[in-house]
């Protein structure tokens, strides 16, 4: 029996290796000549001659839930859903009967096309799929809210998408608006009929996501269904996923769009989608045990996410596990390429805004190659414009990437203006979305590389953050603020302000600003913002580096964080090497070498060392990690970096027991696992 099982197993092995490697030589092909674009201005890519060889059961297919529906049919003994969190898993048949129920209970709530149906609650139980799944049977237009959002937020989306009913889970009532929990659902709901305003999939809506405004309130991406059926067959068409064998991983939240690739991507070939916590996504290293047990073999996560699991993923997650890593949201740094392309590993870098049904574009990444946004998926068209003038730029010119074709979405909820001047049709290209991001296209590759904003617009961890409307804030609500300007650094969300009445001291470049009043302006901030526009650090400067012509602050003149750091360190250094040995012994008051830091052992260095690297600021032994702006990402980080080098401490104790240097240095260390395991610093 067992050799039965390890032939059986082998046997997959090498399947797998083999379809994998056709598949990495077939992404280095070049277009077909047949197939390239001609056009001086656009790059456009098609399906080729068998584009559903890999999903034969979903020929012609027109609604998103038929993609589901269709595998529900052709596997339902396989599993559909996994929840690590409860060891619950449901087959297709299980959850499309669940979701029927949810279908069936929505009917007397959608009399029409594009009604909203809103669905709160946590992410954690097969309810809120089951719910997505059913919103769309019944023909309802999908809305997440996020409760843990300021109430201003929750309030204005509601007002804005009026929703016909909101589903709960546990909850009776929500905000007096028509409610349904759907804990409370009978077993067996009445046969329903099918929605009868099914006509169109490019005008009837799919969603509406959520994302941040230039006002600071969220706008409504309205996207149609069409778009996430190219998205899904585009990804059928694409990967070599096996029915039954490979398991994908629901990182975002349903309330975000990279949810929709993350679950189609699995469905649409019969392959079961793993649903993470947000507590096993911010666990670090922990969350590499979860990726194992449930045999997840297509990772979606942000860049910085693979930052904090393992310096050697070919050891702790051997293929075929995660043998596909897709990551999306922030451009991917080139120093995570070479360890996550190992044993047979492949990067899919995908590229894609919310106005055009998340992923557009990917990329297979290989070390020493450049890394680009790739090459537009089938029935999606690229055309790069002129900055402001919207004139078309032949290819390798640089400019404004616009987007065409199936993906683009209807436009902003009930923002008639925004929604012109971001949706615009010129009439050789046709309808075309204004991405706001620099690129230019390289027609010998087909690739389009990626060259910045040409607005303010950052992203912080996958999450778009619109910087004129919180500078707007920080500088009308906040009357000692004269200035503000935001910047992402190390993963951080960081405001530099000059504010000469809150400096209690000269100021050199910069300082932090003073924790009392830094804390009561976040505090004011995550009232009004989603967690991720509130600025984690607030510093002071003194001036702003002005542009000569504009008069405008210079943002690539902000100070660099991480460079004040290396100086101060060294500073630092030479202060100690330069105090006499008496003046060191005897704590003369002149020198100025903080009492906490005096006489350090050399475990409570190494540990200082490696959280100073990793938060890029000159912590001190008995700075909290929280109080020092350790969000989720820069914590789980820390516990990877620690373990690596033998501080077995997981991420939950670095907020509570564990929450300074100097509380880590005390803690157990595991001396073999530090000796055997190299530690590589974070510096360059």
């Amino acid at each position: 029996m067992a050799a039965t099982f390890v032939t059986i197993a082998v046997a997959v092995f090498f399947a797998l290796t083999f379809v994998a490697w056709r598949r990495y030589l077939w992404a280095a092909e070049k277009v077909p000549h047949g197939r390239m674009d001609t056009c001086q201005y656009t790059l456009t890519d098609v399906f080729g001659d068998r584009p559903l060889v890999n999903v034969p059961h979903q020929k012609g297919i027109r609604w998103l839930t038929e993609v589901f529906s269709r595998t529900a049919e052709k596997f339902p003994h396989l599993t559909a859903l996994q929840i690590p969190h409860t060891r619950e898993s449901l087959t297709f048949a299980e959850l499309d009967a669940r979701a029927e129920s949810v279908a069936a209970a929505l009917s007397p709530f959608l009399t029409g096309p594009d009604q909203v149906v809103a669905v709160a609650m946590s992410q954690d139980n097969w309810q809120i799929v089951a719910s997505h799944l059913g919103i769309l049977k019944a023909g309802g237009t999908v809305m997440f809210l996020d409760t843990t959002l300021p109430d201003a937020l929750i309030t204005h989306m509601l007002n804005d998408a009026q929703p016909v009913v909101i589903l709960t889970r546990g909850q009776e009532e929500f905000r007096d608006l028509p409610t349904l929990d759907v804990l409370t659902l009978p077993e067996k709901m009445p046969r329903r009929e099918p929605p009868p305003w099914l006509d169109d999939p490019t005008q009837r809506l799919a969603t509406i996501f959520y994302t941040s405004g230039t006002t600071g309130m969220p706008k409504g991406v309205e996207c149609p269904h069409a778009g996430y059926v190219n998205l899904a067959l585009s990804y059928a068409d694409y990967f070599d996923l096996l029915p039954g064998m490979d398991a994908t991983s629901l990182t975002s939240s349903l309330g975000y769009d990279g949810s929709i690739p993350e679950m189609y991507s699995a469905w649409v070939s019969g392959c079961a989608v793993v649903m993470l916590t947000k507590e096993q996504i911010r666990s670090g290293p922990d969350l590499v045990r979860v990726l194992r047990e449930a045999e997840v073999t297509v990772l979606f996560c942000p860049p910085v996410l693979l930052t904090t699991l393992t310096p050697t993923p070919e050891l702790d997650l051997p293929y075929p596990l995660c043998r596909y890593i897709v990551p999306a949201g922030e451009a991917f740094p080139s120093a995570l390429v070479e360890p996550w392309t190992r044993a047979r590993r492949q990067i899919i870098n995908t590229y894609g805004p919310t106005e055009a049904s998340s992923d557009t574009s990917r990329q297979s990444l290989r070390p020493g190659e450049p890394i680009t946004i790739g090459s537009p998926f089938a029935n999606v068209t690229y055309v790069i414009l002129e900055v402001d003038q919207l004139q078309p730029l032949p290819h390798g010119e640089a400019g404004e990437l616009c987007i065409g074709g199936v993906h683009v979405a209807h436009g902003y909820r009930n923002l008639p203006e925004q929604t012109a001047q971001k949706f615009i049709t010129p009439p050789q290209f046709g309808r075309l979305y204004r991405t706001g991001d620099k690129c230019k296209i390289d027609i010998r590759t087909q690739r389009v590389h990626f060259l910045g904003r040409i607005d303010t617009q950052l992203k912080v961890r996958g999450h778009r953050v619109e910087a004129q409307a919180v500078e707007d804030i920080l500088q009308t609500q906040f009357s000692e603020i004269e200035a503000a300007v935001l910047d992402y650094q190390n993963e951080t969300l960081v405001a530099f302000v000059a504010a000469p009445s809150v400096c209690e001291a000269a100021i050199s470049v910069v300082a932090p600003a003073p924790a009392e009043w830094a804390a009561r302006v976040t505090a004011t901030l995550a009232k009004q913002l989603p967690a991720p526009s509130v600025p984690t650090k607030i510093f002071l400067v003194e001036k702003f580096v002005m542009k000569p012509v504009s008069g405008k602050i210079d943002r690539k003149c902000l100070p660099k964080l991480s460079h004040l750091l290396r100086n101060a360190e060294l500073e630092a250094e030479d202060t100690r090497l330069d105090t006499p040995a008496s003046a060191r012994d005897t704590g003369d008051e002149e020198v100025k070498v903080p009492d906490a830091e005096a006489g350090m052992d050399p475990e409570c260095e190494e540990v200082l060392s490696i959280c100073r690297g990793v938060f890029e600021t000159p912590l001190g032994l008995d700075d909290g990690f929280a109080e020092a702006g350790g969000h989720s990402i820069l914590i789980a980080r820390l516990a990877q970096k620690l373990q690596a080098a033998g501080w077995v401490v997981q991420v939950r104790a670095l907020l509570s027991d564990c929450n300074t240097a100097r509380k880590v240095a005390n803690c157990p260390r595991a001396l073999e696992q530090a000796l055997t395991t190299p530690v590589k610093s974070d510096k360059n």
